[in-house]
């Protein structure tokens, strides 16, 4: 429940950046961020913030990028990158997110996307989620725009994604 709230809290947010005088993630400089041994090259446009349940969470007018860091050691017993995938799925289905069956791979890249409904705003948001795996952690990393704007930008997240990369 409090993370629902969380969420609801942080798309509040999002929408009214949106309404900011700001350029469009398109026309930005590419720039590249750092969380711990994870990189990831997005624009300028984006700013580094925190929000609650997640390590990293990289904000822009028009996007958000939502990444969750799982330490391997701290999952128990050895668990494989489709382990994690399964665990996700099974976790997001069970809250209706997701249908198992919904779960791609294309180029190398573990993918999924849902939609969710801030019923406080009145807003639903699509997100489009990958799962990776550096040495010692599993990443997830989930891009959000309210639905309208996804068709504009799901090449785009398609192409910041591909630019996740791990020191380790």
């Amino acid at each position: 429940m409090m993370m629902k709230k969380s969420i609801a809290l942080l798309l509040a947010i999002l929408l009214a950046a949106m309404t900011a005088a700001c350029g469009s993630p398109k026309d930005a400089t590419d720039k590249t961020f750092t969380y711990e041994e994870m990189s990831i090259t997005l624009t300028d446009a984006f700013e580094e913030k925190n929000f609650e349940g997640y390590s990293v969470t990289y904000d822009s007018s028009q996007a958000a990028v939502f990444v969750l860091r799982e330490a391997k050691d701290l999952l128990g017993e050895e668990i494989t990158f489709d382990d994690y995938t399964e665990l996700v799925m099974q976790a997001n289905a069970s809250r209706g997110f997701v249908d198992l069956s919904d779960v791609t791979k294309k180029d190398g890249l573990v993918c999924f996307d849902y939609r969710f409904t801030n019923t406080e705003q009145g807003i639903e948001y699509r997100y489009f989620t990958t799962l990776h795996e550096s040495a010692d952690a599993f990443w997830m990393v989930q891009f959000v725009t309210p639905t309208e704007l996804y068709d504009k930008y799901v090449d785009t997240f398609v192409k910041w994604v591909k630019t996740v990369t791990f020191s380790r």
